[in-house]
């Protein structure tokens, strides 16, 4: 699914004017007003630059809100509604920010032992993962930074956390669809967060983006352990035993990522991991693959746009959009 979306539109571009008296001071650092749409659309325009940036590249920011909850009809006819003279140039427009994720429903301390990114350039942005602990208990974990980022979270503590409601389809995950209350679900958010230069060139428009996000593969990068049964270890020699058994705990203290790096210091991480790392492919219950996240990821992304089979721009018709009384044509 797409978890969060922001368009640039050029500051040349006009908007209309009914939403230009809810202009109000952003706190935002880049920039100085804002105008929350909300709720007639799932939108906050930001405008006006903060700091000195050259005319062509003054723009509006466009932050879609709840965007779970909108297709690419959605979409392209709200943009219409806030800049009615920019119509016909929306797919051109730039993507700022795009988040890319899918649920699961297995714990985010799994994932820190027995996943980590693989990157060839800014290696040490990936190397050593970022984890938030509360209770004793791992809730996020973060690789890179800036442009581009892979964080995996405890969706509904964050939800907790934002004094939001559970949704009643999170509950599907723990196999319950009764109404509340029940025990909270257990569902693990896997995200990709993707701005400015970050933003991969297959989905650098709005068009482009609802041309290729089918298609295209936000966790190519994410390996995953080859899990397989739990090994017979009576029969293992000492050093076999203890080495395989030392790398287990490291990886379970540490997280997989930075016992890789510590190894790699001697160029040994590869072949360490490879000899005594049978431990850490031991299955525990979850089947957990790229190619599943992949599965996923595409199901809810067909579901959330609703684009038609050709995955073409939506570029006839009109919408209504949200709450509002109007319609756009697309």
């Amino acid at each position: 699914m797409i978890d969060g979306f922001e368009v640039a539109v050029p500051a040349t571009s006009g908007l209309s004017k009914r939403w230009l008296r809810r202009n109000r001071p952003s706190n935002r650092s880049e920039h100085l007003g804002q105008m929350d749409c909300r709720p007639e659309l799932s939108a906050i325009v930001y405008e006006k630059h903060r700091f000195r940036v050259a005319p062509e590249r003054q723009h509006f920011t466009v932050e879609f809100k709840d965007v779970r909850n909108l297709t690419a009809y959605d979409i392209a006819a709200q943009l219409r509604l806030l800049f009615p003279e920019h119509g016909r140039a929306i797919p051109s427009l730039r993507v700022k920010r795009i988040d890319l994720a899918v649920d699961c429903s297995v714990p985010v301390d799994w994932f820190y032992e027995h996943c980590h990114v693989r990157c060839k350039q800014a290696t040490g942005d990936y190397e050593k993962p970022r984890k938030e602990v509360r209770r004793g208990r791992i809730e996020t974990v973060t690789w890179g930074k800036n442009d581009d980022v892979y964080r995996i979270y405890d969706k509904i503590q964050q939800l907790k956390d934002t004094g939001e409601k559970i949704p009643q389809y999170y509950f599907w995950f723990a196999g319950n669809t009764n109404i509340l209350p029940t025990p909270d679900p257990l569902v693990t958010r896997i995200e990709r967060q993707c701005r400015g230069a970050g933003v991969p060139s297959p989905l650098a428009t709005v068009g482009l983006v609802f041309k290729n996000a089918l298609a295209f593969q936000p966790f190519d990068r994410l390996e995953i352990d080859e899990l397989r049964p739990e090994p017979e270890t009576k029969n293992w020699d000492p050093q076999r035993w203890l080495m395989n058994l030392g790398l287990q705990t490291a990886v379970r203290q540490f997280g997989r990522t930075q016992v890789r790096q510590r190894l790699q210091r001697s160029g040994n991480a590869w072949r360490i991991f490879k000899n005594y790392g049978e431990l850490l492919k031991t299955d525990d219950g979850f089947a957990v693959r790229v190619s599943n996240l992949q599965i996923g990821y595409q199901y809810s992304t067909r579901e959330q746009l609703n684009l038609p089979n050709n995955g073409r721009f939506p570029t006839r018709g009109a919408v209504s959009c949200c709450n509002t009384g109007e319609t756009a044509s697309i």
